[in-house]
């Protein structure tokens, strides 16, 4: 039985020496590298999470100079993928998701893939009352030393191993042997045949995790395009901000200007009392506009700085004007691809799809893995076990010395533990088995239905893919042309501001000359602010239009070379670049207007 017990070596070998080096070795170094050698507690000490670093890569601080924050549109995108509190919180989800990872790799109930070594050790006394003359030892001490090792695999086998020791001592006159010791070792493996059969099918949890990492991480691009959308509105927000207060002062100096003029001409007789009357009014029209639009404006920064800031506590970033240096730039040729491209574009980028068709992945794990679950329980079963026996001999005195009549030191020879683990590794006493267990539900009702509700919530899925690759569809046209409409809205509106400023020049030409009325002017002036509003609010309904149209498509983290892994680390190594962005030929007025800047509020 030699090659036998070298088989027995050698898998014993295969299954722990691989197992413990997995174990011991599980935890990394700090530094994210495995440690050269193994750390023997490294699987009971807990793993730390350092506490958040609100802005550790300091770019806002580099950037806040005499109280303003002075931001290009690459900037705010930066920050915002270094600072901004909705990408912290996601970032936390793909660690989670590796921590199910590992625990799925554990196996699940009842059998696990990680090994498990139990052991019982114990000591017994035991003092019964005498009811013969038989029974007169009735005292004994036991020690037990079980061990236990036991591991399941992918393909449905479990394996165990067990080596028990037991040593019994007592008062007993009749014991042949006084202390008795006894050693077992035994193999066990058991393989299902039918239901739990296959790798597939018992990587299930584990498949099942890494496509909801892969779930994590499209939830965390998903995250990082939302949050870009927002600060790529927000931006453009805050310039028409910037820009509606310039309006708005130029309309209020014009306004003041013409009431000068009134109140001089009313001096010299030339205009009547109610012309400087309605100038005046005109003044107080225009400075209640210019207040609305310098609280819009510092509402637009709060919002900003939300955006790009973990934290709103720190006084002097709260006090920073944030002052946008892009302006927006209407290129001279669209570069709308074809429909076609663009839906094929977007099928293929997506986020929102790929999610969608990674949990249809899992809900086809889950049909399979319940059909299987629906086929009797078949378990081929096989054992391999040896025993051994040792212990002292009583004296010659004990009552077995007498009754069978083998007293004597020749009779029985007295051995010790070693013995007993020579005749077990020698195979003396062999013991071996082999069972075919089978276990048939005679209704199966919890299966069939679990199967029936997976069947059903996978064609779910899969319409629910269908669906939505129609509304990509949709949404892709419509952005389209909402990007050619709103283009011809800035267009048409600066050919209408360039009309009323043509407009308003001669008519304050005529009252100059004293052909037209204060009324007049006015008027001119009125609709030359209109203009300006409607230009503004084309020129961000244009630019809202290109930001949608890139994250219909999926293209909004490829058109401004963002890379995910600086977002994924929260320090930006490649600034972004945003398309149809010009810097600003001069700082935006209306600075007044912003927080802790003179003549705020007023």
């Amino acid at each position: 039985m030699l090659w036998l017990r070298g088989l027995i070596a050698i898998a014993v070998l295969a299954v722990l020496v691989p197992a413990a080096a997995g174990q011991v070795g599980s935890n990394p170094s700090p530094g994210g590298r495995r440690a050269p050698w193994p750390n023997p507690v490294g699987m009971f000490t807990p793993m730390r999470t350092p506490k958040p670093a609100c802005g550790s890569s300091g770019r806002m601080d580099q950037l806040v100079k005499e109280g303003q924050l002075r931001l290009s549109l690459d900037e705010a995108i930066a920050l915002a993928l270094e600072s901004n509190l909705d990408i912290a919180i996601q970032r936390y989800t793909l660690p989670i998701a590796d921590t199910d990872i590992q625990k799925a790799r554990a196996g699940g109930a009842p059998d696990s893939y990680d090994p498990v070594l139990t052991s019982s050790l114990g000591l017994q006394y035991l003092s019964m009352p005498e009811s013969s003359v038989l029974s007169a030892g009735s005292q004994q001490n036991t020690g037990t030393a079980n061990f236990t090792y036991k591991q399941a695999f992918a393909t449905g086998t479990l394996f165990t191993l067990e080596f028990d020791n037991n040593r019994q001592a007592s008062n007993s006159p009749y014991s042949f042997l006084n202390p008795v010791l006894n050693s077992n070792l035994s193999f066990t493996l058991r393989q299902h045949l039918l239901q739990g059969f296959g790798i597939a099918n018992n990587r299930r949890l584990l498949l099942t995790a890494r496509n909801n990492r892969e779930i994590a991480d499209v939830d965390f691009r998903l995250q990082v395009i939302t949050t870009v959308n927002q600060v790529e509105k927000q931006y453009w927000d805050l310039v028409n901000a910037y820009e509606n207060v310039k309006s708005k002062e130029r309309a209020l100096d014009l306004a003041r200007h013409l009431l000068e003029d009134n109140r001089k001409k009313l001096d010299d007789g030339a205009v009547a009392a109610i012309e400087v009357v309605r100038a005046e009014s005109q003044v107080a029209s225009d400075t209640r506009g210019l207040i609305v639009a310098q609280t819009d404006l510092r509402s637009q920064q709060l919002h900003l700085r939300n955006l790009l800031s973990c934290g709103l506590s720190d006084a002097e970033l709260l006090g920073a004007a944030v002052v946008p240096t892009d302006a927006m730039q209407l290129p001279a040729v669209e570069r709308v691809e074809p429909i076609q491209d663009s839906i094929a574009t977007a099928l293929a980028h997506r986020a929102d799809l790929k999610k969608k068709l990674i949990d249809l992945s899992n809900k086809e794990i889950d049909n399979k893995a319940n059909g299987n679950a629906l086929l009797p329980t078949v378990d081929l079963v096989g054992s391999y076990g040896m025993t051994a026996l040792a212990g002292a001999v009583p004296s010659t005195t004990s009552g077995l010395c007498i009754i069978f009549g083998q007293c004597g030191a020749s009779a029985v020879h007295t051995t010790g533990y070693t013995d007993a683990l020579s005749t077990l590794w020698g195979d003396k006493y062999p013991t071996y088995s082999v069972s075919l267990n089978v276990t048939i539900p005679l209704r199966n009702r919890t299966a069939l239905a679990a199967q029936h509700r997976s069947e059903l919530e996978l064609r779910m899925a899969q319409e629910q893919v269908r669906q939505l690759e129609n509304t990509i569809r949709v949404e892709v046209r419509d952005a389209q042309d909402a990007v050619r409409q709103n283009r011809a809205a800035v267009e048409a509106a600066q050919q209408a501001r360039r009309l009323y400023e043509e407009t308003m020049r001669a008519e304050r030409m005529k009252y100059d000359e004293g052909a037209s009325t204060t009324y007049n002017v006015l008027q001119t002036q009125k609709d030359l602010a209109g203009a300006e509003a409607d230009l503004l609010s084309a020129m961000s309904a244009y630019q809202e239009s290109w930001v949608e149209l890139e994250r219909v498509t999926g293209m909004t983290l490829v058109d401004l070379g963002i890379d995910v892994a600086d977002a994924e680390s929260g320090e930006v190594k490649h600034l972004p670049k945003a398309p149809n962005v010009a810097p600003a030929a001069a700082v935006p007025s209306g600075q007044e207007a912003t927080p802790g800047a003179p003549g705020a509020g007023r």
